[in-house]
């Protein structure tokens, strides 16, 4: 049998074959099946494979949803397949990132929300899972400061300002109501800083999102409400809400006649929120890779661009390790005030 591809003749009935030529044909054969191997190994491995699928923690028709909706397209353009919005909203957006845990590492599944639930959360809940290990970072999307604002019925009451706001508040303890888009956010916890620093007492009323408690504030059910400026832009732009201040330096472009947090003297309260991607722990980071540049491409895209800004939005992106710096030393600033102002996720 160790002779069987020497170069000899082997006499059979009626025929004989050169075993020399059946050596080459065997290894051009070979060849032929590991390059047939190879190909399809590639395609296997060909991503994405199937429909993506990006978890929102929040309920539909909030501004994170708005631009999941919005980047979804241009991502089914850039990779092949379509991309899906799941919302899963509920207990401080611990739900939707515990789907995204749980999921396969195949870069098939991507959480999209604020950094909050990796840099806030950890400090003021019971996870059932490690957001700094359970989930890796693609990149951000896009960032944007917070908005102080009231009802117009309470605008009907003489407020007209932060200050008014903080009088009326203060002369009438436990009768503010407060709505909250969750504990684990970077915009509910600057409002429960500003009630902190001002001795404000207030009832506090949990939504599952920014869009529920918007419609809360203009049906007047609430008060107040620090929200993402993507929520509330439109309707303060539209005189249905009054905006007090946004959480930044400077005053924002859309809302030009809204003074910031830092021209009232109340720069402790400066605050962007920023919006990001990230996968399940494990998923490769050739693919994560992947996604990185794909949503960085989409950034670019000028209706992209321009739907954004509608939302008062700044797109942006970075590294997955850039990424993951920021998101470090955003926990290592917010954890802590967390703790200290005594937030608690039930």
């Amino acid at each position: 049998m160790g002779q069987a591809f020497s170069a000899v003749t082997v006499a059979l009935p009626h025929r004989k074959i050169n075993m020399s030529l059946n050596r080459r044909q065997f290894a051009l054969t070979t060849l032929a099946a590991a390059a047939f191997s190879s190909v399809a190994t590639v395609r296997a491995q060909a991503f994405p494979s199937k429909p993506l699928r990006i978890v929102v923690p929040f309920a539909p028709g909030g501004p994170v949803d708005v631009m999941a909706r919005i980047l979804g397209p241009k991502l089914t353009a850039l990779l092949g397949q379509p991309v899906l919005i799941d919302n899963r909203p509920g207990a401080a957006t611990i739900i939707g990132a515990e789907a995204v845990v749980k999921a396969a590492p195949d870069g098939h599944t991507l959480y999209f929300a604020g950094v909050g639930g990796r840099t806030i959360l950890p400090a003021i809940a019971a996870m059932p899972f490690d957001a700094a290990k359970d989930l890796l970072p693609v990149t951000p999307v896009a960032s944007a400061a917070q908005v102080f604002v009231i009802s117009t019925q309470m605008a009907a009451r003489g407020v007209k300002s932060l200050k008014d706001l903080v009088k009326w508040a203060q002369a009438n303890p436990g009768k503010l109501n407060v709505g909250s888009v969750g504990a684990g956010t970077i915009t509910s916890l600057v409002g429960d800083l500003w009630k902190r620093e001002n001795d404000i007492k207030a009832v506090d009323i949990p939504f599952r999102g920014g869009a529920p408690a918007v419609t809360a504030l203009l049906a007047g059910e609430i008060d107040f409400l620090s929200a993402d400026i993507a929520a509330v832009m439109p309707q303060i732009q539209a005189n249905k809400l009054v905006g007090l201040a946004v959480t930044s330096a400077k005053r924002h472009e859309a809302l030009r006649e809204v003074p910031s947090v830092l021209e009232l003297g109340q720069g402790n309260l400066v605050a962007l929120n920023v919006y990001g991607l990230q996968v399940p722990a494990g998923t490769p980071a050739t693919l994560i890779t992947q996604l990185n540049q794909a949503v960085a491409k989409a950034l670019t895209d000028p209706t992209l661009k321009a739907q954004f800004a509608t939302l008062g939005v700044q797109p942006g992106s970075t590294s997955p390790a850039e990424f993951e710096r920021f998101l470090v030393e955003q926990s290592a600033k917010w954890q802590p005030l967390a703790r200290a102002l005594g937030v608690r996720v039930n």
